[in-house]
């Protein structure tokens, strides 16, 4: 039995190579560009990337500090006012003054220790 050769089939001689250029030669319109455009979005990474980042933290921070600082206020109003009722229920008469003295001084000892702890500014005349 002949055994036959030709294309698909091993054996026989190889097909002539076509010559081409180098990839570097042919597509260079598209390494340019490819090129140019990891150019602008590593600029546009390092400049807009923060920008934006800070924009948003800013917009986020100032729209809970809207939402946040008057529920705060009333929940304030709200433990002043139950605190006076449970003053009114022990049999004091008019104990506003006392829910203001309590309030005031335990607002006044949280100022103090924040103060205490605060950090000192360093005294660059001195070095």
């Amino acid at each position: 039995m002949a055994t036959t050769t030709g294309p698909g089939t091993s054996g026989g001689t190889n097909p002539p190579q076509v010559a081409t250029a180098p990839d570097s030669d042919v597509d260079w319109p598209r390494q340019a560009t490819d090129s140019i455009v990891r150019m602008v979005d590593t600029v546009r990474a390092k400049t807009t990337g923060p920008a934006l980042s800070a924009a948003s933290i800013a917009a986020y921070g100032l729209t809970l500090l809207i939402l946040v600082l008057p529920l705060v206020v009333l929940l304030l109003l709200v433990l002043m006012r139950a605190t006076e009722r449970l003053f009114i229920a022990i049999g004091l008469e008019d104990p506003i003054w006392l829910v203001y003295l309590l309030y005031g001084g335990m607002f006044c000892l949280a100022g103090l220790t924040l103060w205490a702890r605060r950090t000192k500014p360093v005294d660059h005349a001195a070095t």
